[in-house]
């Protein structure tokens, strides 16, 4: 749900701008709590394991014999929406079992907020994540 793939936010998105007025974090804020998080990573080596898009070539190869299905979940109105999308697709590469939702107009951790305001509308993603950790425990 919402992964922060890139702590840095090193590319220039168009998300990140155009999903500014409505989502709950923007560009720079994820770039200054993201140096937060690698600040104390001096080996460059065990930088993958927090920062995604740091994993070399490769990194993912074999991982569908680990994890048998995948799903990536991102808001329509998301600063992270695009980097979200395009390691999904990426990651589909290697897991044939990935599977991308985007809310359209869903902002960063949506369903989270739902059930931390006591909503009883719920966002798109929430019964799509709920449905699919289901559909994991009946397989």
């Amino acid at each position: 749900m919402s992964p922060w793939l890139d702590l840095l936010a090193r590319n220039n998105a168009k998300s990140y701008v155009e999903n500014l007025k409505w989502d709950i974090t923007y560009q720079a804020k994820l770039a200054e709590f993201g140096h937060r998080v690698v600040a104390g990573i001096t080996d460059d080596k065990l930088l993958p394991y927090v920062d995604s898009v740091a994993a070399p070539q490769g990194w993912y190869d074999g991982i569908d014999s680990t994890v048998a299905s995948v799903l990536f979940t991102a808001g329509g109105k998301e600063a992270l929406k695009d980097d979200i999308v395009q390691f999904s697709t990426d990651f589909s590469k290697v897991h044939p079992k990935t599977k991308l939702y985007v809310d359209k107009i869903g902002i960063h951790i949506d369903p989270i907020l739902d059930f931390f305001a006591g909503e009883t509308k719920l966002s798109e993603q929430t019964p799509v994540i709920v449905s699919w950790i289901e559909e994991r425990f009946k397989a």
